[in-house]
């Protein structure tokens, strides 16, 4: 025959409080858990997104960094009133026969605002050089050999 247990009424108020912690605890856990699996879904599909690198950009303070031995940066807002225009310069020029590199640098983005300023044409270091609307920059061998600031100038020389 079985034995009935008794439990006297302290023991039974502590094995309700020892089952309402528990039952807290899987709620909580549970909660944690579902936040959890919710975030991680979300940040799944941020993966699902394609990622483009242009190497036609650059900052203006890597304008000397690159591999080519001649090449041309042009700096110009891209936010401009005249950025099409020059996207559309640049994009024939682009397609070209023998074309030079050029390298595409946004004088309104953030780590090239110190370069913003009265254009200095006898430019010959980074630090020297400054931007006022528009400059195309032709570089040789790591050196400044020409800086035009003159919009239809640059346009006889892309063509």
């Amino acid at each position: 025959m079985a034995k009935k247990i008794n439990f006297t009424k302290d023991e039974n108020n502590e094995l309700n409080k020892f089952i309402k912690i528990i039952i807290i605890l899987l709620l909580i856990f549970g909660v944690i858990a579902i936040f959890t699996i919710k975030l991680s879904n979300k940040n799944n599909k941020d993966d699902d997104k394609v990622v483009t690198i242009n190497y036609d950009k650059t900052l203006i303070g890597n304008m000397f960094n690159h591999n080519e031995d001649d090449y041309y940066v042009i700096i110009y807002d891209f936010q401009d009133e005249n950025a099409t225009n020059i996207k559309e310069i640049v994009s024939n020029y682009k397609s070209s026969e023998n074309y030079k590199k050029i390298y595409e640098a946004d004088l309104s983005e953030g780590l090239n605002a110190k370069y913003k300023g009265t254009t200095n044409k006898e430019a010959k270091t980074l630090d020297e050089i400054k931007v006022s609307e528009i400059a195309l920059i032709h570089l040789v061998n790591k050196q400044i050999v020409e800086y035009v600031d003159n919009l239809d100038e640059i346009k006889t020389i892309l063509q």
